[in-house]
């Protein structure tokens, strides 16, 4: 996609990369919540 100017490039970047990572930080902190909420073995 071709910009105007690089400005509005850098704002489609940063409005676009958070939604873009939802994904896999919600499944990261859903794996550390799992780790931590284990019963402890031993």
């Amino acid at each position: 996609m071709a910009y105007e100017n690089g400005w509005w490039q850098a704002l489609a970047m940063v409005s676009i990369t958070p939604t873009a990572l939802w994904g896999p930080i919600l499944l990261a902190l859903a794996y550390s919540y799992h780790l931590r909420r284990r019963p402890a073995r031993g």
